[in-house]
């Protein structure tokens, strides 16, 4: 079989080369002759020298195009993989022939929104069950809150957009929107007010108020579904991650308030609507222990001088490890033992279950008592439900009290183990005798700062 083969068009003399690997022949090329000898005589010198080629302002040798010809017809034909498209499109890149790409695969093709639905199943989602098992922490209310965001995301891509076509543009597009979108909602009515008309008179009449979304709101929900994305891209489900290098949003968060020494004590003097509520904000506010960590404490926790933070609670994840994941030893008053204790015993379902109780055996105190009764003895003492809003004072803001008039009695490694806060590795090398010199100063400490607020009959010697 003869390497090329020529025949006229419209006067003018073509060539075909034959690819010898497959037995078909290249595009017809003119050959810009009339004459064949003249013809063959250009097909002999590009054979020597290279086919001219405007593309590449060049020239480009018969090997190289037999070569392209023999990948193309191949492409055509070659049952190829996700992974092998993947392989393809990764050379080309590194290459700088390709920018991006769409790898089409089940994965990939899927709706976006559809995606990040699945990702957040706390109870199917492959990440988390992977995160889980390699030892780290995610909640199931951290699941359902990023679950959540979803609905922003579906506003702005819609139900059309598949999770391979997303590109960076698109998000950084998807965040602008975000820092621009307004939340509108109705102000609430007064606390007891009643009408004629009923709630939906009151829910209809309000007016309504707008604001943005804070900063660390718009990280959030960009969180939820770059993580994702990030996550495909690593698992070769989309080709790359779009979410690369997209910049975050800052801002200042609302600082949680707390009250004044004045306040604290005029705060206990009052009598409160519960008395479990009262002492939770008093444990708080002594010992720095989180919402979470105070509902979960039962009678074994309950040491001759401390308490044992072993497990926080939460209504979405039940009993669980602290947020650190570690356990810590924090001082307890003498008078708070006892009401501790009296507390554990007063408990109807058995002195084992949870000592700030609620109405199920199994379960403690719903979490919006600790805050309620907060505001109930609040309103007492004049911090009227406008001002306590005004200036964020919170059940964790007892948390906040703790550290602040510690901080300034201790070093902050001390206080920091006390909290719970994150500290340096190297912190955790010190020796045991060395944390109950800490215990000690932290317990004396406690006594001088919190003793003249919190009420007693007689402290324990």
């Amino acid at each position: 079989m003869r390497r090329f083969k020529l025949f006229l068009r419209k006067g003018i003399f073509y060539v075909q080369l034959l690819n010898p690997q497959t037995g078909t022949y290249l595009t017809a090329k003119s050959t810009g002759k009339v004459n064949r000898d003249e013809a063959a005589g250009v097909v002999s010198d590009w054979l020597k020298n290279g086919i001219p080629d405007k593309k590449i302002n060049g020239k480009k040798s018969v090997e190289d195009a037999l070569a392209l010809q023999s990948v193309l017809a191949n492409l055509h034909v070659l049952p190829l993989s996700t992974d092998d498209v993947q392989k393809i499109t990764d050379i080309l890149k590194s290459r700088h022939l390709l920018d991006s790409a769409i790898v089409t695969s089940a994965t990939s093709s899927q709706g976006l929104i559809e995606y990040l639905t699945a990702f957040w199943d706390f109870d199917t989602s492959p990440y988390i069950k992977e995160k889980l098992l390699h030892g780290q922490k995610i909640g199931r209310m951290r699941a359902i809150d990023s679950s959540r965001t979803a609905k922003y995301w579906k506003r702005f891509f819609g139900d059309q957009k598949r999770i391979g076509e997303v590109t960076r543009s698109d998000l950084r597009d998807f965040s602008l929107w975000l820092a621009e979108y307004k939340v509108v909602s109705k102000k609430k009515p007064p606390k007891g007010a009643k009408g004629q008309q009923g709630k939906d008179f009151f829910t209809s009449s309000m007016p309504e108020k707008e604001k943005f979304l804070s900063a660390g709101t718009i990280n959030k929900v960009m969180l939820a579904g770059t993580l994702p994305l990030k996550w495909a891209a690593y698992h070769n489900e989309i080709p790359i991650d779009p979410g690369k290098g997209l910049m975050k949003f800052s801002g200042i968060p609302k600082a949680r308030g707390i009250l004044t020494e004045k306040e604290a004590i005029a705060l206990f003097e009052v009598e409160w609507k519960e008395e479990r509520s009262k002492i939770a904000s008093m444990l708080s506010m002594s010992t720095g222990l989180r919402a979470g960590e105070v509902l979960a404490l039962r009678l074994c926790d309950i040491g001759t001088d401390r308490l044992y933070i072993n497990h926080s609670w939460s209504w979405t994840d039940g009993l669980k490890c602290t947020k650190t994941g570690k356990v810590r030893v924090v001082p307890l008053l003498p008078s708070l033992r006892e009401k501790l204790i009296k507390l554990a015993e007063a408990n109807p379902h058995g002195k084992d279950g949870f000592i700030f109780f609620g109405l199920v055996p199994d379960k403690p105190m719903d979490t919006h008592f600790l805050l309620d009764g907060l505001k109930d003895a609040l309103a007492k003492i004049g911090i009227t439900e406008e001002i306590r809003a005004k200036r964020n004072i919170v059940f964790h803001s007892w948390r906040h009290y703790f550290a602040t008039k510690m901080r300034g009695k201790l070093d902050a490694n001390t206080v920091k183990r006390a909290t719970g806060h994150s500290t340096e590795t190297m912190l955790e090398h010190y020796a045991e005798h060395e944390r109950e010199e800490d215990l000690d100063s932290l317990y004396s400490t406690a006594d001088e700062v919190f003793g003249n607020i919190i009420p007693f009959e007689k402290r324990s010697a």
